[in-house]
């Protein structure tokens, strides 16, 4: 886990600085969050795959504050990429529609 969490954080603060945008997040404050998302989802960190921890900046325009950033699965971060929560669950409903029927 402090591989993964460790390498989150270089991310955020590579991304903050290519971009320049702001960041105030703290490494301690990943780990926790990490912590707590895999907790509330009964997930054990594994090295690789679409179902990792992930952080996402809630509104694009902003950096990474701990208002805006939220850990999410990684597969739902590149799902996600510029469109708003509510297409990316609209999508999920007409998929999940698409393969009951």
């Amino acid at each position: 886990m402090d591989r993964h969490i460790s390498n989150l954080w270089r991310n955020v603060k590579k991304r903050g600085r290519w971009r320049g945008l702001f960041v105030n997040i703290t490494h301690r404050w990943v780990e926790r969050k990490v912590a707590e998302f895999c907790q509330r989802n009964y997930y054990e960190l594994r090295p690789r795959g679409a179902f990792l921890p992930s952080l996402d900046r809630i509104k694009e325009g902003i950096g990474y504050t701990r208002k805006n950033t939220r850990v999410v699965w990684l597969i739902e971060n590149y799902a996600r990429n510029g469109f708003s929560d509510a297409e990316l669950i609209e999508f999920c409903k007409r998929k999940l529609d698409l393969n009951i029927s």
